[in-house]
């Protein structure tokens, strides 16, 4: 059985542990205690070497007073190109005058 490596969202969520417990002068041993994990297991979370459960995400979000969505970052919208947003006003413009004649 192989384990499944840390994917982007993973690592992001504990750029931000990291951060936040910064943000509440926290040392790793301290919200490791608080979380009932070794200060190494935490470095490996926040670092992205190891994966969050999601039971453990909440763990760290009511530790440091968050809430678990701040440590997952919304997926951005995919960006329109200006000239495909000129298409679709055109299109627009011209099923309006269609709907006229």
């Amino acid at each position: 059985m192989t384990r499944r490596a840390p994917i982007d969202i993973d690592i992001q969520a504990g750029q931000r542990v990291r951060a936040f417990r910064l943000k509440r002068d926290m040392t790793l041993a301290e919200l490791g205690q608080e979380l009932g994990i070794s200060h190494q297991q935490l470095q490996k979370y926040e670092t992205g070497s190891n994966r969050m459960s999601v039971g453990m995400l909440v763990k760290v979000a009511a530790a440091l007073k968050r809430p678990v969505t701040d440590f997952i970052e919304e997926p951005k919208a995919p960006k329109v190109s200006p000239a495909l947003s000129a298409l679709r006003q055109a299109n627009a413009l011209i099923e309006n005058a269609m709907r006229h004649i």
